[in-house]
């Protein structure tokens, strides 16, 4: 009897990527953690793959990738035409991150806080100046299907949302319970209800 052995992807360890933002490790020690050919591995295939060889733009938005590292060729090499998000898992801990990835282009968030150790600053509720990810990846995505639904074209998209990564941090505009004195710090920051807002972070919960 002819038997099948399948073997998971093993994940990059994660943290690679603030370490070297922060300072922490160099380039070179950076290259050295990341497998980068890890998609071009023979009888592995990607969800992006199989849509790309059926004739689909493929796109991915969030929490990017299938380990703990990634980088933009890593993404690419898993069939995906365009994204936005995060490549480190440790930096998705916070939703307040100091700069995101676009198709590989570093995109700066100055008035968030910067990368300066091993672990990202993950504050519960955050500034009114801090930009949100989450509603960074919502806005990517919905504009990404306006954009296909115009070119009427077979396409993919993966919305890998930041949650359930703790810290479940909201923005200042939802903390609409603070002055709720009966209730503890978590109740408050707990108890935002879906749609409070134009466009609500809520709505990527459980995406």
């Amino acid at each position: 009897m002819r038997t099948k052995t399948w073997i998971a992807t093993r994940p990059n360890p994660g943290g690679l990527e603030i370490q070297r933002a922060a300072g922490l490790i160099t380039q070179e020690a950076f290259d050295t953690g990341v497998q980068k050919q890890r998609a071009d591995r023979p009888g592995r295939y990607f969800l992006g793959q199989m849509a790309k060889s059926a004739g689909y733009h493929t796109a991915f938005f969030g929490k990017l990738g299938v380990g703990y590292t990634e980088t933009a060729a890593m993404i690419r090499g898993y069939g995906f035409d365009h994204h936005v998000g995060l490549y480190d898992s440790v930096i998705c801990w916070s939703y307040y991150p100091e700069y995101y990835w676009r198709n590989g282009e570093k995109v700066p968030l100055p008035t968030n806080p910067a990368f300066t150790g091993k672990y990202p600053d993950c504050p519960e509720v955050g500034k009114p100046e801090m930009v949100y990810s989450e509603d960074l990846w919502l806005e990517n995505c919905l504009s990404y299907l306006d954009e296909r639904a115009k070119d009427n074209e077979p396409f993919l998209a993966v919305y890998a949302t930041q949650l359930p990564h703790g810290p479940a941090s909201i923005p200042q505009e939802d903390y609409i319970y603070e002055n709720r004195q009966d209730w503890t710090e978590k109740e408050r920051i707990g108890s935002t209800p879906p749609g409070q807002r134009g466009k609500p972070s809520s709505w990527g919960t459980g995406s």
